[in-house]
């Protein structure tokens, strides 16, 4: 198995920490090297794992991160908005450590979600964490920084927090029935794994499909957006759409893969690069499995405590993980977070835009035919959707971020699975940029709803373990 992400991070921090008392001459103030630690043994020769979370944070270089870290690096900006995570006074890089378990979803954060938001862009992304590193490595040379006082965690933390959620490996090359080979199992809210029976054993056992059912939309205000050309190889067509989050693994809707009691096992998926000409060229993909909540296939095993529906249960658990045996890096990926509920405040400006194939017959502005080959976007802004009551009190997290749109063209199948990308927020007339993440997961419809990335669904892309096993082999 790869060598857990938490790990590597503590590789490249140790590392920064050893590159700093270098340039420095200095030990640096609070860290040190303790010979009964593993973590400090293979600092410099585990070059794989530093690579790797290097590229995490797009950094070239190890050098280019210290250089960035004391050069462009501001920590002013963000003394008011970081926060003490482990309650020792100081930001270190065991605070950045800490983010980087809530953000990969590898433990459940007690507090309100806006305590992780540092760079104040209402989404938790892996560019707070960059700031908590960059910050600890500032102060390591400045220790003067951490005399300014921090806050800790406070507000409560969403329902989603601490919730479980039950999947289901189907192998694609047992067919599209249910198998009793299938792998029922649980990813717990503190990130452990628990098998569950195949449930498929049961001759009792018959899920019932619903229907995607959003009728109750609460009415806001929105701009216009009709389709746009665009071309991006980081989103896939796979029945509907789907895009790429790792080397081997695309995500889409659970209702492209599974439907009427059985898998899609359609051999069309597929990615496009753009020649010359900038034609789409088709690449086929070789389904290995797929990954599907099984609250989707049945509302039974829904952990969600709130009042919901069957049909709402549903919605919330309309996503899946398909694995192919192709190596995808050269296409790109999206990085997912969590949007923050603020997002959908009227006196913010979310600048969103949603990337995928409709398979309508859709004329573009630019007289393009869209027939589920030419890929296209679509922008809006951020509404929400059921706010519903929980054994707490009403859900302060909101489950349903979705594009809002006036788009006249059709029904607009093939955008299931759709990417839902924040670009960025304006907040008091001032632009903040969000690094293209991915906080929800569209549904299609008459706009781009869907799901949005809650913590459960972070664990199910980022702390999977038995996703990440199969992978590894790949």
């Amino acid at each position: 198995m790869k060598r857990n992400l938490i790990a590597k991070f503590t590789t490249l921090a140790t590392a920064c920490v050893a590159l700093f008392s270098v340039m420095t001459g200095t030990a640096p103030m609070g860290v040190y090297a303790d010979s009964s630690t593993d973590n400090h043994h293979d600092t410099i020769s585990e070059t794989e794992a530093m690579t790797e979370m290097l590229n995490e944070f797009g950094f070239s270089s190890l050098n280019d991160f210290a250089e960035q870290s004391l050069r462009s690096f501001n920590p002013y900006n963000y003394i008011s908005s970081i926060h003490d995570m482990n309650g020792d006074h100081s930001i270190t890089a065991l605070d950045a450590q800490l983010v980087l378990n809530y953000v990969k979803g590898h433990n459940p954060y007690e507090y309100d979600y806006q305590c992780l938001d540092v760079d104040g862009n209402l989404v938790v992304n892996e560019a707070d964490v960059s700031i908590y590193l960059q910050f600890a490595i500032y102060a390591l040379v400045h220790p003067e920084l951490n005399n300014t006082g921090f806050s800790l965690g406070s507000g409560l933390a969403p329902s989603s927090a601490t919730e479980s959620r039950t999947y289901v490996k189907h192998d694609f090359s047992t067919g599209s029935a249910p198998s009793t080979t299938d792998v029922v199992y649980t990813i717990n809210s503190n990130g452990t794994i628990t098998y569950e029976s195949n449930p498929w054993l049961d001759p009792n056992f018959h899920p019932t499909d619903y229907t995607i059912n959003d009728n109750n939309i609460q009415t806001e205000n929105f701009r216009t957006s009709p389709f746009t050309r665009v071309q991006d190889t980081r989103v896939v067509r796979c029945s509907g759409t789907g895009f790429i989050i790792g080397e081997h693994t695309i995500i889409t809707n659970a209702h492209c893969v599974y439907g009427s009691g059985g898998y899609n096992i359609s051999s069309d998926v597929c990615a496009f690069t753009f020649n010359s000409n900038n034609e789409p060229v088709r690449h086929d993909l070789t389904v290995v499995s797929y990954y599907v909540p099984m609250a989707y296939i049945d509302p039974s095993y829904s952990d969600i405590d709130l009042n919901l529906t069957d049909d709402l249960i549903h919605a919330y658990h309309d996503y899946a993980i398909i694995v192919v045996s192709e190596d995808l890096t050269s296409y790109g990926k999206f990085e997912c977070g969590i949007p923050l509920e603020s997002l959908a405040n009227s006196t913010i400006t979310s600048n969103t835009v949603s990337y995928g194939f409709p398979q309508d017959g859709t004329v573009l502005p630019d007289g393009t035919f869209v027939n589920g080959v030419c890929q296209v976007k679509e922008e809006g802004v951020i509404y929400r959707k059921y706010t519903v009551s929980s054994s707490g009190g009403v859900d302060s997290f909101a489950r349903g971020y979705w594009i809002k749109t006036t788009s006249t063209q059709a029904s607009k199948t093939g955008m299931s699975g759709a990417p839902i990308v924040l670009n960025s927020v304006v907040i008091n007339n001032n632009t903040i940029t969000c690094d293209e993440t991915v906080i929800g997961i569209s549904r299609s419809g008459p706009s781009s709803r869907g799901c949005s990335i809650v913590r459960p669904i972070l664990q199910f892309i980022y702390g999977n373990e038995i996703l990440d096993d199969q992978v590894d082999i790949l």
